[in-house]
C-alpha cells in the first residue's frame, strides 16, 4: 500500500509509513491525511494492503464514529469513508479509486471517470466467498484487543491467487450495515469488478451490545 497514487486533479498523494520517533520500527502509515497507528486496536490490516479502521464499541464510538477500508487490488485501491449513525446505520461519504503511480504511469493524464467507483445500496446476494481471513478474540466474552486476537484463514492459496487478478473494468462498491439473526450487526465496505465479477469485502462484526468481535476480508465472486 506505501506509495503514490493518482488522484482526481492532476495531482498525486501519498501513502507514507510513519515512524516511531525513538527508533526505526513503524509505528503505522498516513493516508489521505488521517494517521492510523498500529497500535490502535480499531485499525486492522492484512498482508495484501487491504486495511480496514473503526470502532471497538458502537455504543461509545471510542468517542469516533470513522469507518475506513481500503481495498487493495493489483495497481489500484478502492478507499471508502464514513461515519456510524446512533441506529447503527452508516452514513458513506467519500469512495472513489486510487491509480497506483508507475513508471509507465508517472506523466499520463488520468480524467474523473478513472477514480469513480458506482455505489449501490446494498451488496450483491449472490456473492460465493472463496477464500477469507479473520480475526476474533479466542473468548466471545473478552474485550477486542488486537494484539491478543486469533487469526484464522479458509480457503486455499490457489484460489487466493486467482482472486486477485488485475481489474478488467469499473467498479460497483458497497458501504452498508447488515443486521444478522442473532442481534449482531456486521459493516460491509467492499466492491467488485464489474467484468470478472471478482469481490472483496472487509467485514466488521459487532455484537448485540455493540463490541466489536470480528473482522474478516472475504475474497469471492458472484456466482
Amino acid at each position: 500500500i506505501i506509495g503514490s497514487y493518482h488522484i482526481p486533479g492532476e495531482s498525486k498523494e501519498d501513502v507514507e509509513e510513519v515512524m516511531r520517533s525513538c527508533g526505526g520500527a513503524v509505528q503505522g502509515i498516513r493516508d489521505n491525511g488521517i494517521y492510523l497507528n498500529r497500535a490502535d486496536d480499531g485499525f486492522v490490516y492484512f498482508d495484501c494492503g487491504t486495511y480496514s479502521y473503526g470502532p471497538t464499541d458502537l455504543e461509545t464510538k471510542d468517542d469516533d464514529p470513522l469507518v475506513m477500508a481500503s481495498l487493495a487490488v493489483p495497481g489500484e485501491r478502492i478507499y471508502m469513508e464514513g461515519e456510524m449513525e446512533e441506529d447503527r446505520s452508516i452514513l458513506g461519504d467519500l469512495v472513489f479509486k486510487y491509480v497506483k503511480a508507475t513508471p509507465d504511469t508517472e506523466n499520463v493524464t488520468l480524467y474523473s471517470d478513472a477514480f469513480e467507483v458506482e455505489m449501490g445500496f446494498a451488496a450483491p446476494v449472490s456473492i460465493d466467498v472463496l477464500h477469507q481471513i479473520y480475526c476474533e478474540m479466542p473468548s466471545s466474552s473478552s474485550s477486542w484487543m488486537l494484539q491478543r486476537v486469533k487469526w484464522e484463514q479458509e480457503g486455499d492459496q490457489q484460489s487466493k491467487e486467482l482472486l486477485e487478478k488485475k481489474p478488467q473494468g469499473p467498479y460497483l462498491g458497497w458501504m452498508m450495515a447488515s443486521p444478522q439473526s442473532d442481534g449482531f450487526v456486521d459493516i460491509r465496505l467492499g466492491s467488485i469488478c464489474s467484468v470478472t465479477g471478482l469481490t472483496k469485502e472487509v467485514v466488521r462484526s459487532y455484537s448485540d451490545d455493540g463490541k466489536l468481535m470480528r473482522v474478516a476480508l472475504k475474497r469471492g465472486k458472484i456466482s
